[in-house]
């Protein structure tokens, strides 16, 4: 937030938000509220690693079990449903209404390397 509100051009946003290490729900709200404040110039970047060693993977999660959870897709599909508000009807997190404006902040997903040679 700090390098948008001191830039009027250039886009700004995360190199990668783990995911598993975060709600769906708060990753919608927070760059919702960004792109809100700076329309057109936040970029959301996703991973799935937890981004650290184990003791630290614990001490984010709520419970040691979900460290061994590997629940990422669902967690895409979430984040991506958040943002876009289409939960099926029958899913429960079809009534929850983040903040914001719908409209999609561009999500980064990178996949594997590629070797070109």
């Amino acid at each position: 937030m700090h390098a948008a509100a001191h830039t009027k051009n250039i886009r700004v946003g995360s190199g990668g938000i783990m995911l598993p290490n975060h709600s769906p729900f708060k990753v919608v709200e927070n760059f919702t509220l960004l792109e809100a404040l700076h329309p057109g110039r936040i970029d959301l970047g996703l991973g799935r690693a937890s981004g650290t060693d184990g003791w630290t993977a614990w001490a984010l999660q709520r419970s040691r079990e979900a460290l061994a959870a590997n629940d990422f897709p669902e967690q895409l599909d979430h984040l991506l449903s958040f943002f876009s508000r289409s939960f099926p009807t029958t899913h429960p997190f079809s009534n929850i209404r983040p903040p914001g404006d719908p409209s999609l902040v561009p999500v980064y997903r990178k996949e594997r390397e590629i070797n070109d040679k």
